[in-house]
């Protein structure tokens, strides 16, 4: 069964938008029903996908859905079941996202230049407050794709712990060590963890 998906007529920095698009629904599933509704609004946003493309490498429809999935050639074929997997992989770097990861360098690099005698946890440079995970989501913010294996390298040779002791583990407070330590420990794993994902 064709659902004929309607569309809003905009026209936001010439990004173009087909005119209509076909979404092929199985036979049995109704496109007012929860379940064709969901259907619909995943296919939109695996055309989200190839607009993104679009705009970012300025190529034609049918290209930006080739190197969406990885070909050199264009492709012509509307729904690919696992292009929300892609999602992360075309995501441009926001300014926001930018700045949160200059703001966290600046504080590890005055942190190595000017080492306090001793370090007490607010010392130390977390890129925020939160977990583990989400301390490294704010050190890798803004990473291009192509670069992200490199950058997590840079940060585990600082907050693992073989490293981190050695370097720091004298000045750190009496008071405050095993909370320092335990922190440290938590990011380190949470890093290895993205670099493990990133290796698949």
């Amino acid at each position: 069964m064709f659902y004929e998906g309607c569309r809003l007529c905009f026209n936001f920095r010439s990004l173009w938008l087909p005119p209509r698009m076909l979404i092929d629904l199985p036979s049995e599933m109704d496109p007012y029903g929860l379940e064709g509704h969901y259907y619909i609004i995943e296919v939109l946003s695996e055309e989200a996908i190839t607009f993104l493309i679009m705009e970012r490498e300025n190529c034609d429809y049918d290209t930006a859905m080739g190197r969406a999935m990885g070909h050199d050639e264009p492709l012509n074929t509307l729904y690919f079941d696992k292009w929300y997997e892609l999602l992360p992989k075309v995501k441009m770097p926001s300014k926001a996202d930018e700045e949160a990861r200059d703001i966290y360098d600046k504080k590890v690099s005055s942190f190595i230049e000017n080492t306090p005698s001793t370090i007490r946890y607010a010392d130390v440079p977390w890129p925020c407050d939160g977990t583990a995970e989400d301390m490294v989501a704010v050190m890798l913010s803004g990473e291009e794709q192509n670069v992200i294996r490199k950058r997590i390298k840079e940060l585990a040779l600082f907050w693992h712990p073989d490293k981190f002791s050695p370097r720091f583990g004298d000045n750190l407070s009496s008071q405050d060590r095993e909370l320092i330590t335990d922190a440290v420990l938590d990011i380190s794993k949470q890093i290895s963890a993205v670099l493990e994902r990133e290796r698949q």
